[in-house]
């Protein structure tokens, strides 16, 4: 590995730009290539064609002079981790649809607005890498996205580690979109002072900023993992979860919060903890937090502040999760005992208690239940009339009908007999004088049901 220092303003693929001393002679030999460091040396170097090296800094590694940066043209690529000194890093002011690419780690510096990686037009500035917020000053923030443009890093922000300090893993400035796809952490730094705001990623304005994984807070006093500070919304994909000294996520103002995993409480007492932190805390009630479950800490402390929450069923809705004692037994409610109906007295195939159960129970429909009878939550409404009494007795097959004693009548003395499938030798027997019409006789099938036999 090699270091290389730039010599002039220029190009990165120029031959009369880089050295390899910081005072000596340029030569297209001494253009930066795999395995090497190239140091900005106090000038600015433009990144025309794609490139690549271990490290792009602005700082005073090898002796060179602090200060300087590199800007990256549209649609080219470097691979390097980016590291700020005094100055920022890499910048990138490309215009919509144009974007520009890193491929590596950005470091924040040691000066004020010592960015790692710094996008400003409106174009996207993709970073394939991590992102760390610096350990030596309060300004040096590990990536910020100035204008209305879209900064997208694909791996993890932390924000710096040094307890003097508060610098942020990532800004989002204005109205653009900062879109990171691992985890975020808060920082060290207590707040008040330098250290008012070790956080993760901060939304500044109306802009948006998506978390694809948890969010943590940190453990300095205030290093809120992810903290909406105006209008603007955030969604967390992951969980949003309590450190030591910061929220996983924190809505300042009227703006939106979107949890789609848990928000979680961190576990003091335990852990040597000093504090209760939530997952989650709004602070204006004007603003709102959507989360997807809530969890305590193993201590008891809550996932979220007494402010104005709502269920985001986006990514389905977890529930609560709760512990029996301190450092005791983790218990979802949806899990707990509880009094609900056996299957057998549920309706047949409805699911209920979380779809784990189905009802067995079946409930005839009201049309085979007799009028007026209970059923279900309704009464029946079968009538049994004249016409299905006369079609079940003179349609069986065996359709004489007598009576014990003498004395017959004609099948013809009924009337309508001709609605059933009667004959001229069909006859009804009785004792006794009088003649009965089918509609007598079925209102007296029961007063004579011990006289009357069916053959």
């Amino acid at each position: 590995m090699a270091n290389r220092f730039a010599r002039k303003t220029g190009n990165w693929n120029a031959s009369d730009v880089w050295s390899d001393t910081a005072g000596g002679t340029a030569g297209a030999e001494f253009i930066p290539v795999a395995g090497d460091v190239a140091m900005a040396n106090s000038f600015t170097v433009t990144i025309n064609v794609n490139a690549t090296c271990a490290e792009i800094r602005t700082d005073t590694t090898g002796g060179a002079t602090a200060g300087g940066g590199f800007t990256l043209a549209d649609g080219v690529t470097i691979t390097a981790n980016c590291y700020a000194g005094s100055t920022r890093c890499l910048s990138y002011a490309g215009d919509s649809p144009a974007v520009g690419y890193v491929v590596g780690d950005a470091y924040g510096g040691s000066g004020a607005n010592s960015y790692g990686v710094y996008n400003s037009g409106t174009g996207t500035l993709a970073q394939t890498g991590s992102v760390f917020g610096s350990t030596a000053v309060a300004s040096g923030h590990g990536a910020w996205n100035n204008g209305t443009g879209t900064l997208t890093i694909s791996g993890n922000v932390a924000a710096g580690s040094n307890a003097s300090f508060a610098s942020y893993g990532a800004n989002n400035n204005s109205t653009g979109t900062l879109t990171v796809g691992g985890n975020v952490t808060g920082g060290a730094g207590a707040g008040g002072g330098q250290a008012a705001g070790a956080y993760g990623v901060y939304n500044v304005s109306t802009g948006t900023i998506t978390v694809q994984g948890n969010t943590t807070g940190g453990t300095g006093a205030g290093a809120q993992g992810t903290y909406n500070v105006s209008t603007g919304t955030i969604t967390i994909q992951g969980n949003a979860i309590g450190g030591a000294g910061g929220v996983g996520a924190h809505n300042l103002a009227a703006g939106t919060i979107n949890v789609w995993g848990l928000a979680i409480g961190n576990n003091w007492p335990n852990d040597s903890l000093v504090q209760g932190i939530t997952g989650v805390h709004n602070t204006n009630n004007s603003g709102m937090f959507r989360i997807g479950g809530m969890k305590s800490g193993t201590g008891g402390w809550p996932a979220t502040n007494l402010a104005r929450f709502f269920i985001d069923d986006t990514n389905g809705v977890k529930l609560a999760y709760l512990y029996d004692d301190n450092n005791g037994n983790l218990i979802q409610l949806s899990n707990a005992v509880c009094d609900h109906p056996l299957e057998s007295n549920v309706k047949y195939q409805v699911d209920y208690y979380q779809s784990s159960l189905q009802g067995t129970m079946h409930v005839p429909p009201t049309g085979s239940v007799a009028f007026g009878v209970p059923v279900g939550n309704t009464v029946g409404s079968a009538i049994l009339d004249f016409g299905g009494i006369a079609q079940a007795v003179w349609a069986n097959a065996a359709r004489t009908i007598t009576e014990l004693g003498a004395g017959a009548i004609g099948a013809t003395s009924f009337d309508n007999i001709t609605a059933f499938p009667l004959t001229a030798s069909d006859t009804l027997a009785r004792t006794g004088t009088g003649v009965h019409t089918l509609k007598t006789l079925s209102e007296k099938i029961d007063e004579e049901a011990r006289q009357i036999s069916v053959y």
